[in-house]
């Protein structure tokens, strides 16, 4: 039986569940190709996991939710946003400035990252939490949205993670929602394909030290992972 673990976990639950899942869930099964591959991988972890996915669209975040089953065990689904100084910048204006950022983020389930700290315990504080209270995580490895299709280079962020809290990382690949346009979707024009890979656990890393260098090392692996889904399932 699901419960509150934290008084947080209310408000995304709400949203997440009632506001954002059935109608995007609709949407997606009325209106465009909807794939899922690999949701078996999802078994066997608990109900905590980093979810590691490469990042095109503001979809994003959605997708990844509503390929999960209704009233998941993995939902409400937290997210690593963008520094603060993002919901500050030329890219958020009119309609996104009302929900990027502030008090709609933090209910929705997303918490920025601290930048310029020099410390990940710090930049990722309300992240580490999340994850050690028993939630689960949405987190960008490569940083920001890619507005081209291209991989950029893995940040150090979600090996640290994984390594601090020991939860284990799930690779998604998502496919089919760059640059997706209003009248493109509503026209069926549209493919999705959200692809689970399999857990990587920290306990099966032969080098589990928080060196830099090595943080660097293991999500960059976790990014290959994601890579190769993608050759595998384009």
């Amino acid at each position: 039986m699901w419960r509150i673990k934290k008084l947080y976990f209310l408000s995304p639950f709400i949203l997440q569940n009632i506001l954002i899942w059935v109608p995007a869930r609709t949407l997606f099964r009325l209106f465009a190709r909807y794939e899922i591959i690999g949701r078996e991988n999802l078994k066997n972890i608990g109900s905590s996991a980093i979810f590691a996915t490469n990042h095109s669209s503001e979809l994003d975040p959605i997708l990844v939710t509503d390929t999960l089953p209704f009233l998941s065990k993995f939902i409400p689904m937290f997210y690593v946003s963008a520094g603060k100084e993002l919901f500050k910048s030329k890219e958020v204006f009119g309609w996104k400035s009302i929900f990027y950022g502030g008090i709609f983020f933090n209910a929705l389930g997303a918490y920025p990252i601290y930048k310029g700290t020099g410390d990940f315990d710090k930049a990722l504080r309300n992240h580490i939490e999340i994850l050690n209270d028993g939630g689960s995580l949405t987190i960008f490895p490569e940083g920001r949205r890619n507005k081209e299709i291209k991989w950029e280079e893995a940040r150090p962020g979600v090996a640290h993670l994984l390594l601090r809290t020991k939860r284990p990382v799930v690779p998604v690949y998502i496919g089919g929602s760059h640059r997706t346009k209003l009248w493109e979707f509503f026209s069926f024009r549209r493919r999705y394909r959200v692809v689970f890979g399999e857990p990587i656990h920290a306990e099966d890393l032969e080098n589990q030290s928080f060196e830099k260098e090595n943080l660097i090392s293991v999500s960059r692996d976790i990014m290959k992972r994601i890579k190769k889904m993608e050759e595998k399932h384009a």
